[in-house]
């Protein structure tokens, strides 16, 4: 119910005639649903209960015209939702104001008549709020034939409660006041902090680590269609779209309790069932819906099919000259499964709309696509903070070291946090115990499945323009879980690392390409520059931090900036890109540091939340050394760390594939590809990486499926992240800008040449030289 205190000679509202009016082209009203009492005179106590009709030019009225008219706006993809408003209440309806209470100060609260109700139910049965009638006005603007079981509001489901209505629209479930009172309460006392914490971490981090939910805010997903979209004609039987590239903007928590048939005591007789809805805005559209988690895949889990793309290259080229064109393109709707129940509709020439065809949505599925790639090639630390450490020099006397470190960074389209498992390019094969005798040996099978690690450190390693961002933790293969491992290695003092002399290092005269999540999957294993090798005291000696002067900021996707350091502004950050030059499986083997020696053991393995094992400390092994635990591994197997306890890899962040995604192939919407793919005879991609793009589509997706959890090494799939942008707001900016600007020049036969030139000038300076942008799609487009 809206309510609201409004006076007895209610305010006019403003001009509204820049708005564009919507009109109802039907009515299911009934001019005979009208409120009981309509007499204003107070009884003999001087109290009223009566209901006022409010005219159309009122401020109420005209507030929940605009409402109702940006929702249905948005639901039905018109441009520039916000500018909408109901030009009239449907047919037969009436907005009343109900007067309850002392004369001089009676309550006010608004309702809409008029519905024409099912058998049986009241006759004052009415709309309490504008989110109960946004369904219902949906329906009117959409179903021809007023159908009731057609409609998703309250009252003709009569199963759904308002909430979940709400949130199956992406609607506030904030409840508006129902009065104006005024409260006064006691301030409670300041809470006293016992300790000074060493690091004030980032709340959006530790809520997403804690969770064991798949998404986080600000990624790129795909969202599965209520329905496929399929050509109209029949000359292209395989081609169809079942999947839309979308972003996250808002993860929301359901909690279900159910009273469990026990005789047991009180505290367990329920059964309590939590779920994820996400709001997520559809990529080069102007719609957003909330949707379940069983209706998302992680954007690297699911590739476009040939068919599909080389069927959008053939289309119409649309018309781009004008803003106007480029909003007629995002104009279209697209049904998602499980939440939106309007009928999916599109924008014709004169006005007039219709039910979207794959035709109608191709233009802007080609511009969400490139949108997505664009954003794949970028990254960015965010929530810097300053470690403060003593370490000997060489003769021995302590000295103060400051270093940068950041608690997370955007890789491409993913969130990555410290204490995230993430997935690296390299096979295990290539990490060998013969290596300054540190490696385990490899399990069995072991050898060509992929390697993980689990993050301890994100930082800046080096000085000015050489500066590098990095990640240190404990490496991990993926072991059958039947395998009991014997251990042969020597956790001695090693000997003093030898500097790396590249002259030595193989060459491969193939150059490499990693794939970004539009391009082709299968491509030989990268090939990555030689990493600093040195001995290591960073990290464990005499520990202290200083934490930063306010608490890092929420994700710079909500607020447009990046957590900067105030003693130490950040400046563009260099990955050094892949080069041709330097064999990768040699990298690998050269790129530890030490950690300090008295660090615990980890308890691997411990199937809880969605990030990695165990515990910190710089206090002593009898504390954790990470907050939050390992996840589960694939059904059947473990992950195995290969090296001792006290010691780390340090790797470029170039060598990140990207996240891990537990229990991933066990998702509905990947069964339809696993059980085309199961009976796919695969050959030993590690010795035929050349011929991996020869593999049919089923083939190459089981691959890429595979990859994500480990069955194949990360270069399989893996994110392409090179060019750094300060904050996640100027990464979407520019992924959009740079999309529609491609698809502009290749549509009109222009040369796509460089768009990073044509930035708006708010925009920072590249971190890498100017490459030409080729299209993720195909030549055609």
């Amino acid at each position: 119910m809206a309510g609201g205190v409004y006076l007895d000679s209610p305010a006019r509202a403003p001009d509204v005639s820049s708005f564009t009016p919507i009109p109802f082209p039907r009515s299911d009203g009934d001019s005979s649903k009208r409120p009981p009492n309509v007499d204003p005179t107070p009884d003999a106590q001087g109290s009223v209960n009566y209901y006022r009709l409010v005219p159309s030019d009122e401020v109420a009225s005209v507030n929940w015209r605009k409402k109702i008219g940006e929702e249905v706006a948005k639901a039905l993809g018109y441009p520039n939702a916000s500018k909408h408003i109901l030009e009239a209440w449907p047919e037969n309806y009436a907005f009343y104001d109900h007067n309850k209470g002392p004369q001089s100060g009676p309550r006010h609260d608004l309702y809409l008549f008029g519905k024409n109700c099912h058998v049986g139910a009241p006759i004052t049965a009415k709309f309490r709020s504008t989110n109960e009638f946004i369904p219902h006005a949906i329906w009117l603007l959409t179903d021809e034939t007023l159908t009731p079981t057609n409609c998703k509001c309250k009252y003709c489901t009569k199963s759904k409660s308002q909430k979940q209505i709400s949130e199956s629209h992406g609607l506030s479930t904030s409840k508006a006041p129902q009065s104006v009172p005024t409260g006064v309460r006691r301030v409670p006392p300041a809470v006293k902090s016992k300790a000074v914490p060493s690091q004030v971490a980032s709340k959006e981090r530790s809520s997403d680590l804690r969770s064991k939910r798949w998404f986080r805010e600000g990624e790129l997903v795909w969202c599965a269609l209520r329905s496929e979209l399929r050509p109209s004609t029949p000359e292209h039987p395989l081609v169809a779209l079942k999947f839309w590239p979308t972003i996250i903007q808002e993860c929301r928590l359901k909690v279900d309790s159910s009273r469990r048939q026990s005789n047991g005591p009180p505290e367990e007789s329920y059964d309590i069932d939590q779920t994820y809805s996400y709001r997520v805005k559809l990529l080069a559209l102007m719609q957003a819906s909330v949707v379940q988690e069983s209706s998302i895949l992680p954007y690297q889990a699911y590739q476009p099919p040939r068919e599909l793309l080389d069927y959008l290259s053939g289309l119409p080229k649309p018309s781009l000259s004008t803003e106007q064109d480029m909003e007629k393109l995002s104009s279209v709707t697209i049904g998602l499964r499980g939440v939106d129940t309007f009928v999916p509709r599109a924008l014709e020439p004169n006005g007039v709309t219709r039910e979207t065809t794959l035709q109608d949505a191709g233009p802007a599925l080609i511009l969400a696509i490139e949108i997505a790639a664009q954003m794949s090639r970028m990254w960015s630390p965010t929530d810097d903070w300053q470690w403060e450490g003593r370490i000997p020099d060489a003769e021995g006397t302590m000295q103060l070291v400051k270093h940068l470190k950041f608690q997370g960074l955007w890789w491409g389209i993913e969130r990555i946090w410290q204490e995230d498992m993430i997935r690296l390019q390299m096979a295990r094969t290539t990490l060998h115990p013969s290596d300054h005798n540190l490696f385990l040996e490899p399990s069995p099978s072991a050898q060509t499945r992929g390697i993980f690690m689990r993050i301890a450190s994100i930082f800046l390693d080096g000085e000015g323009e050489l500066r590098k961002c990095k990640v240190a933790g404990m490496i991990y293969e993926l072991a059958d879980a039947d395998w009991e491992t014997k251990p042969k290695i020597s956790v001695a003092e090693p000997a003093p690392f030898a500097a790396v002399d590249p002259s030595q290092l193989s060459v491969s005269q193939t150059p490499a390409v990693t794939p970004g999540p539009s391009q082709p999957l299968m491509q030989p294993p990268p090939f990555l520059p030689a990493p600093e090798i040195r001995q290591s005291v960073v990290d464990f000696v005499n520990l202290t931090t200083t934490p930063p002067s306010t608490p890092p900021p929420s994700s710079p996707a909500r607020n447009g900036s990046a957590s900067r350091s105030q003693k130490q502004p950040l400046t563009p950050l260099t990955p050094l890109p892949p080069s041709p030059s330097v064999a990768h499986d040699r990298n690998a083997r050269k790129n530890l540091k030490r950690k300090r020696s008295n660090s615990p053991a980890i308890d691997f393995n411990v199937e809880t939340g969605l990030s990695g094992p165990g515990f910190v400390s710089a206090d002593g092994p009898k504390k954790p050394y990470f907050i939050y635990p390992l996840p589960a591994a694939p059904t059947g197997y473990v992950f195995r760390p290969i090296l001792p306890p006290s010691y780390e890899a340090v790797y470029d962040i170039s060598h990140i594939s990207g996240r891990y995604y537990p229990g991933l192939l066990d998702s509905p919407l990947l069964k339809e590809s696993l059980d085309a793919s199961s009976s796919i005879p695969l050959p030993d991609l590690l010795d035929d990486a050349h011929g991996a793009n020869d593999l049919t589509y089923e083939a190459r997706t089981l691959v890429l499926l595979k990859s994500l959890v480990g069955f194949y090494p990360g270069y399989f799939n893996s994110m392409n992240a090179f060019t750094w942008r300060s904050n996640r707001y100027e990464m979407a900016r520019d992924a959009d800008y740079n999309a529609r600007l491609f698809c502009h020049q290749r549509w009109h036969g222009h040369d796509a040449g460089l768009i990073d030139n044509d930035l708006p000038s708010s925009s920072p300076p590249l971190s890498q030289p100017h490459t030409t942008m080729t299209s993720h799609l195909s030549t055609g487009i």
